[in-house]
């Protein structure tokens, strides 16, 4: 028995070995979008559901309202706010008319879903960027560049979201989990197996969003208007990722491990309806970085600990190299010590969480 967990445990190293270089490669390989192919006079819907976001509102507004290069509307969804949001946003469009206010006070199904559904029904232009109310693009050339890549045979485009530095280890933690998920989902996109975006950095054409019928095929889930669209997306064009940064959207990362598991469940509870492979290949990522960390606590009680020291040392090595490329391209850096900690606590934090996600039945906006 102890020598096929050693087995299992040596075969695991080395599907993730296979991973992680595999996801680093593409990732990093990822094509660069310059000034140079910024077109003025491309015009574009900005588009950001709210709710009871007037902190949120007030200090991030303007890096949307700021963007230049491009000529856009910014549509601001009020979905049944109860603060200070909607006259936030009345004092905001006294001076920018280029702000578009839609109030769902009167629709009586709240959610994301409607509001972004209603937000699409709004816009003027055929292309559409989504964004939410607690990010701010880290550019003025933000919806610029995200546009640009935006053409006939790439109506769908997706940015990278990073979280902004922060000291507690909750919020170091989500850095750390925040790059494994853009290593997975960008990296096996760039790689041609697209299956998700973050819906506060992604954009795509009205027609497309109209041609794939999304929010009735699943008006049953609050979450999903990111990933999910993806999928049904690649029925009908190819998806194009792009990692400039002036592109990307920064937000805050959860305060407190109590919203952090909310967030994460609400994102899991999606997973179930992903195509099997895509549910196979991420599955089987992360169950082998489970297995491995498994099956070390075993050979550490039952053979020679010098197994567990090269072992270690052999997927220590992989990930300090992995996450220096990473690190480079995201633009988001984590201590050494911070990595290999996360790394062991990594896949059993997002086992528990995929278990609660998948028996979420309850959903709430946010």
């Amino acid at each position: 028995m102890i020598e096929f967990i050693f087995w299992v445990t040596i075969i695991s190293l080395l599907i993730q070995i296979i991973y992680w270089i595999f996801l680093t490669y593409y990732l990093t390989s990822n094509k660069r979008y310059s000034d140079a192919n910024i077109a003025i006079s491309n015009k574009v819907s900005i588009i950001i559901c709210a709710s009871n976001e007037a902190v949120n509102l007030t200090d991030n507004l303007p890096f949307f309202l700021s963007q230049k290069n491009i000529v856009f509307e910014l549509i601001v969804v009020n979905d049944h706010s109860d603060d200070e949001t909607l006259n936030i946003l009345k004092k905001f469009s006294a001076d920018h008319s280029e702000l578009i206010i839609v109030d769902l006070a009167n629709e009586k199904q709240p959610g994301k879903k409607n509001a972004l559904r209603k937000g699409i029904e709004h816009a003027r232009f055929e292309n559409i960027l989504l964004s939410d109310a607690d990010c701010r693009p880290s550019s003025p050339f933000w919806a610029a560049k995200m546009l640009a890549g935006i053409d006939p045979d790439h109506q769908l485009v997706a940015g990278y979201a990073p979280f902004t530095s922060g000291k507690t280890f909750v919020a170091r933690f989500s850095t750390f989990e925040n790059i494994i998920t853009a290593l997975q989902y960008i990296g096996f996109g760039i790689a041609g197996m697209p299956y998700m975006g973050v819906g506060r950095n992604m954009g795509y054409s009205a027609s497309l969003i109209k041609k794939l019928n999304y929010f009735d095929d699943h008006k049953d889930l609050m979450a999903g208007d990111d990933d999910l669209t993806v999928q049904a997306a690649l029925a009908e064009t190819k998806i194009k990722f792009i990692l400039d940064k002036d592109t990307f959207v920064m937000s805050q990362s959860a305060k407190t491990w109590a919203q952090y598991f909310k967030q994460k469940a609400r994102h899991y509870s999606v997973s179930k309806r992903y195509a099997t492979v895509f549910i196979f290949l991420l599955g089987l990522f992360g169950l082998t970085w489970a297995m491995f960390y498994s099956g070390l606590l075993v050979i550490a009680f039952c053979m020679n600990i010098w197994w567990v020291i090269i072992l270690l040392f052999i997927r220590y090595i992989l990930i300090i190299i992995c996450f220096k490329y990473i690190q480079k391209v995201l633009h988001q850096h984590l201590r050494i010590t911070d990595i290999l900690l996360f790394d062991a606590a990594f896949p059993f934090v997002m086992g528990i969480l995929s278990i609660f996600g998948l028996l979420k039945t309850k959903q709430h906006w946010k």
